[in-house]
């Protein structure tokens, strides 16, 4: 069994093994292989043992002379505490040719391959065309720390070839063809079916889930010609190749090379009967394919991003079914398919896998996966169509078992977001659909019940949810309205130490409150400097927040400030930066009858424990709060500050230590007695060229509310509480 893709059309091809029984290959011997570990051949197979050390090399001589222009091993590796980088590539007419798999699948068999033709060694090598030549070595390069100290590669078999670069193979009318042949065939797209409806059916539930302005979008962009984008429509003035504004936010610049207008416009076609729309979206895919496919595009990060290139694939099979059905030209749908196969491939290749991320773990890893699914699925025709979607469950079911964490009857995806939590869940529900119109029998979207049981342990009791990590938040109304309903579930208090989470829900005089605390760590990913924050909610207002983030991009300063220590409802210490590693935070809580007490704490300061009690009743809301800052050595000389920070609409008035926050739409006041009177208060401002007060609410909006930033004095104990009062 060759393990070079199917899709691939060969010139010629070898086999190296190290299987004295194997009748066909040629055999490697020990003396060819040189490696910083200690080699050894068991079981048909090369071993190699590596211990301590950052850098671990692996180099085969290759024998005979070989001209290619491609290679693909098999290989397991285990071992490795962190494997950053696996350097991968063959040494043609003496120079190194080679990619980087940033995040390599560990304690599984793994095939590599690239060629010099294939998209990933483009993106990493600057787009140089380079012929076929003499292949002479293979190299294997590994980055990353050893478990135990001591790490295992395990080499089963290995290919050079030599292929026919940019000829890819499907399967036409029951044979094997590529798409030089396809090109002189005008009537190749005849013998292919427009996508199922069932399929066609689950892939819309999804995009409609999310985004929902996008019937909006649509009839802007038909209108007005604003082009529609991540949360946005872009102005597009009719003399600009592109929207002006992409340049300025990277997620735009992401949504257009991921071609997310294209469904969007695609779909209000469906939804209307009118074909403009699909005659816009054609004309967007002929742009992005003169000016970024078959040219190099300057973008070259967000042009080959991981997700935005699943996200793309999905644009591209779309267009490609509307041409089927309206009976497109030949050139464009040649183009569009050769384009289809050509991503299937990247999306396949473990280079490509979840290559901007510092984790293979992560939801933009899912994402492929489920794009990967559905154009399998849609082109069955395409060569190893079947092999890449059991890739894609393959990858997709261990991505859902490590990113959700099971902690009672909750399944809390480990990226320290709600929103992003809910999304997962979507994506969850719609890859068990592909999944099962694939004919597999799938189990992944058993943890579905759990995962949505979360999201109603987050949910205040008007259905918002706080703005936890990179999740954006629904501001607080503006007049008075009819209270809440009280829930049928109080009084409630729910632990989840794993995930970092604790809901407490009580009844104030018939009103209800809602107190969340987390201390989330388990990974970086959308991790904000939060730990031991909390919000709350009580009477319809969400009266102390957390601010939620603004957009992706750092150096913005609202969004650097929006995920940072100063910008959440707990302690921070100025001046000390604040780890966001896995691990250093935990919380607890207890109740009786009538009163709960949470404990947690954090070692994100490298210099200093920090700590927080709140004690409560779930009868009445008043709140007892403990800070404690345990310093390491004697001489800690740093400024604690506790900062508190107003919902929308909130108001802060400050009498000593006194401060008493009202909101219009509420009859009642929180009394906050603070620990020290030395007390600031900000509103949407700068201080020091720092930002204060700020919350983000959509993609790219802030708003002021009001900050109260209480000075600590250095002593084991803050204390502080929190009362409901009468407004008046």
């Amino acid at each position: 069994m060759r393990i070079v893709e199917p899709e691939r059309v060969l010139f010629a091809h070898r086999v190296l093994t190290f299987d004295a029984s194997q009748e066909q290959g040629d055999r490697v011997e020990l003396a060819a292989v040189f490696c910083t570990g200690t080699p050894r051949i068991s079981g048909g197979k090369l071993v190699t043992t590596f211990v301590e050390g950052d850098t671990h090399k692996l180099r085969l001589l290759v024998g005979r002379p070989f001209c290619g222009n491609g290679f693909s091993a098999r290989l397991y590796v285990s071992g490795f505490e962190s494997l950053e980088v696996l350097l991968f590539g063959f040494v043609l007419d003496g120079t190194l040719r080679r990619i980087t798999v940033p995040n390599l699948w560990q304690e599984r068999w793994v095939d590599v391959s690239f060629s010099l033709g294939d998209l990933i060694f483009g993106i990493q090598n600057d787009w140089h065309k380079l012929p076929s030549g003499q292949v002479s070595e293979l190299h294997l390069h590994f980055t990353g720390r050893t478990r135990t100290g001591v790490a295992e590669v395990t080499l089963d078999r290995l290919e050079i070839w030599d292929e026919r670069v940019n000829d890819f193979g499907l399967v036409v009318a029951g044979r094997p063809t590529t798409f030089s042949v396809l090109r002189e065939q005008p009537s190749f797209a005849s013998q292919m079916s427009p996508l199922r409806p069932e399929l066609l059916a689950v892939v819309d539930a999804y995009l409609e889930r999310f985004n929902h302005e996008a019937d909006a979008q649509a009839e802007v962009f038909m209108s007005q010609g604003n082009l529609p984008s991540f949360r946005a429509s872009l102005p597009w003035p009719f003399d600009a190749t592109l929207p002006p504004s992409l340049d300025g936010v990277n997620s735009y610049r992401w949504s257009w090379q991921g071609l997310h207008a294209v469904p969007i416009l695609l779909r209000r076609a469906q939804r209307t009967g009118d074909v403009a729309p699909i005659f816009a979206a054609r004309e967007l895919v002929t742009l992005w394919l003169e000016r970024s496919y078959y040219q190099v595009d300057s973008d070259g990060k967000y042009c080959w991003y991981d997700q935005g290139v699943g996200d793309r694939l999905l644009a591209l099979v779309l267009i490609w079914d509307r041409g089927l059905r309206l009976g497109f030209d030949q050139r464009f749908m040649t183009r569009v398919l050769e384009a289809i196969s050509r991503h299937v491939q990247l999306l396949g290749t473990e280079a490509f896998y979840a290559s901007h991320q510092e984790t293979r773990y992560h939801n933009h890893a899912v994402f492929q996966d489920i794009w990967l699914m559905f154009a399998t699925l849609a082109i069955p025709q395409l060569a190893g169509a079947q092999r890449y979607f059991e890739l894609a469950v393959a990858r997709i079911t261990d991505q859902i078992a490590r990113l959700l964490v099971k902690d009672g009857d909750c399944a809390v995806l480990i990226e320290n977001s709600v929103s992003y939590h809910v999304g997962f869940q979507w994506m969850v529900e719609f890859a068990d659909d592909l999944i099962r119109l694939g004919g597999g029998d799938s189990h992944i979207n058993r943890l579905a019940p759990a995962m949505r049981r979360f999201v109603e342990l987050a949910t205040y009791p008007d259905g918002r949810l706080p703005g936890l990590g990179d999740s954006p938040r629904v501001a607080n109304g503006d007049m008075a309205s009819a209270a809440p309903e009280l829930p049928d579930n109080l009084p409630e208090l729910t632990l989840l130490p794993k995930a970092g989470h604790v809901f407490i829900r009580g009844q104030h005089e018939g009103r209800a409150f809602m107190l969340t605390l987390s201390a989330t760590s388990l990974t970086e990913t959308h991790k904000h400097a939060d730990n031991l924050a909390f919000t709350l909610f009580f009477d319809g207002i969400e009266w102390l927040i957390d601010p939620s983030f603004k957009s992706y991009e750092p150096s913005q300063p609202v969004s650097n400030y929006l995920r940072g220590a100063f910008a959440h409802n707990a302690v921070a210490l100025r001046g000390l930066p604040y780890s966001l590693a896995s691990g250093i935070a935990r919380v607890n809580a207890t109740r009786s009858t009538a009163t709960f007490e949470i404990e947690g704490q954090h070692d994100a300061y490298e210099d200093a424990r920090v700590e927080r009690v709140v004690r409560g009743r779930f009868d009445t809301l008043f709140l007892d709060f403990v800070e404690r800052v345990r310093p390491e050595a004697a001489d800690f000389n740093v400024e604690a500050v506790l900062m508190l920070h107003c919902g929308d609409g909130v108001t802060a008035s400050l009498n000593g230590d006194t401060l008493l926050l009202r909101h219009p739409a509420s009859t009642f006041a929180l009394r906050l007695t603070l620990p020290t009177a030395t007390t600031r208060a900000y509103h949407g401002e700068f201080q020091d060229g720092e930002p204060r007060g700020f919350t983000g609410l959509g993609f790219m909006e802030d708003a002021p509310v009001t900050t109260i930033e209480c000075a600590l004095e250095r002593k084991a104990d803050a204390r502080w509480k929190l009362a409901a009062v009468p407004a008046s």
